[in-house]
């Protein structure tokens, strides 16, 4: 069916206003994104624009610093460290420039320290460390730090039972770092209130420590002992 000229033109005029509509949505989501996102899109330009002064080489060189005095402080120097391989160091780099956080940084700088100090021999790079510090918050480590004041690595009958009145932090904010610190494989969360399985009487075992809120029990896992032998979480000021 042929159609006239003024059903083309109608047509043209819907297409014309359904387009103007688009545009000044997206528009609007344009100037509404640049207000949340403003400060992020100026260090990445900054990283694109200076190579001296970029975003991603100020995070870099902020961790190497913190590491340099950590192992001046330690004695060590270049003729003895431990390498680590390509394989590890290339997402460690990739997660440490992108990291702003201060005390993030300390942690960086603290888990370098360790693997490349001789004396740490427990200590490893592993991709599974790097995606985990990579994915901590500023808040997970008041709960980790007053955690790592008992050694998970002693062999224990009894476990370790702590529970909101033992961390500085609320309840609430207990409850959301044990449930990401779950899901990063570092805790197992109980919430069936049962006791599980009895050990022999006298049968002591690691990593024996739990953590009690009204959401449930969060257990430590094995993973949870490989980070506190990785990193040292005292607050050290340089």
């Amino acid at each position: 069916m042929a159609i006239n000229s003024d059903e083309q033109a109608k047509a043209v005029q819907e297409i014309s206003k359904t387009t103007g509509k688009a545009l000044g949505l997206a528009s609007d989501a344009g100037s509404y994104l640049t207000t949340i996102f403003g400060g992020a899109i100026k260090n990445l330009a900054l990283a694109a624009q200076d190579s001296s002064e970029g975003f991603f080489i100020r995070n870099r060189a902020r961790v190497f610093q913190k590491t340099q005095k950590y192992l001046e402080s330690r004695g060590i120097d270049k003729d003895n460290y431990r390498e680590i391989d390509e394989r590890s160091t290339i997402p460690m780099l990739e997660a440490i420039i992108m990291e702003t956080d201060d005390s993030l940084q300390e942690v960086w700088a603290s888990y370098l320290t360790n693997a490349i100090d001789p004396k740490r021999i427990k200590v490893t790079v592993s991709r599974q460390l790097i995606y985990l510090i990579k994915n901590l918050e500023p808040t997970d480590l008041p709960i980790l730090t007053r955690i790592f004041k008992e050694d998970l690595n002693i062999p224990r009958e009894k476990k370790i039972r702590l529970n909101a009145v033992h961390f500085e932090s609320s309840e609430n904010s207990l409850e959301i770092s044990l449930t990401r610190l779950a899901a990063l494989g570092l805790f197992v969360h109980d919430s069936s209130g049962t006791v599980g399985w009895a050990a022999p009487e006298g049968w002591q075992k690691p990593c024996q420590l739990e953590v009690s809120t009204p959401l449930g029990d969060f257990k430590a896992q094995p993973l949870l002992m490989a980070l506190q032998n990785s990193i040292d979480l005292i607050p050290k000021k340089f």
